[in-house]
């Protein structure tokens, strides 16, 4: 089924592989495809970062990806999408709740559980970004999760009663093409700013890890590469990439 605004149009689907790939072979067919989000009650194959696949019960929670076509954005700044989805989410989420925070890159956390993760997956054309399809995966009125999920947290459990899923696609969208056409009249600074105050454990001394053991340090800044600069308790500045420092929970 689709439904069409003035400024994007919803394709809703029972059950798909994953979004992502739903709108990867809607590109093949329409290059010019662009503002297409696809929601599904139920994925076979949904992925999250780091490889995981994303598990969940049918029509609990808030399944979709968004296509654009990002033109003006150099490859090298492509981490400023990550932002703009995720600052997207977890202004929705505030609605609901306190305590809803970024966990970088782009995790989707309240209090220390995880409510929800994003996938983007960018095609480049020479220093630009030819097409971008964000996946979003989101806890809402699901309360029995898998033992081998560390940390999750839904809405529903948070809130005590169910939540209305479209309700809260809307209002993604809606702030999240907001700042996606902000990007575009304003710049970046801005949003990169939000983002910054959006932070989990953005303030104070906290516990992490990479490959050579646990450390403990202070978020000073994130590059518009999307690397994370932390400062160590011993005044050391470290600087890394998705995957190469993980906090300790």
């Amino acid at each position: 089924m689709k439904q069409k605004n003035e400024n994007w149009q919803v394709i809703r689907l029972q059950e798909t592989i994953s979004t992502n790939s739903f709108l990867k072979e809607l590109l093949k067919e329409d290059a010019l495809a662009d503002r297409i989000v696809a929601v599904t009650e139920f994925q076979r194959a949904g992925r999250g970062q780091r490889g995981n696949s994303w598990i969940g019960d049918k029509g609990k929670n808030l399944l979709f990806s968004i296509l654009v076509h990002p033109a003006t954005i150099l490859a090298k700044d492509q981490f400023i999408l990550s932002q703009i989805v995720s600052l997207s989410v977890k202004k929705t989420f505030d609605c609901y709740a306190k305590h809803i925070r970024i966990k970088w890159p782009n995790d989707i956390y309240w209090k220390d559980k995880k409510l929800g993760g994003i996938l983007i997956e960018n095609d480049l054309q020479d220093q630009y970004l030819q097409s971008s399809i964000i996946g979003i995966g989101l806890n809402i009125n699901q309360v029995d999760f898998q033992k081998a999920l560390p940390n999750p947290v839904s809405l529903k459990q948070i809130l005590g009663i169910d939540s209305n899923r479209n309700l809260i696609l809307d209002r993604i969208l809606q702030i999240f093409f907001g700042l996606y056409d902000r990007l575009s009249q304003e710049g970046a600074t801005s949003i990169e700013k939000e983002y910054m105050e959006s932070l989990y454990r953005g303030d104070g001394l906290y516990g992490f890890e990479d490959s050579n053991g646990p450390f403990q340090a202070r978020i000073e800044g994130v590059r518009p590469s999307g690397h994370l600069v932390l400062r160590t308790s011993d005044g050391d500045e470290r600087v890394y990439a998705f995957k190469e420092v993980q906090f300790m929970l």
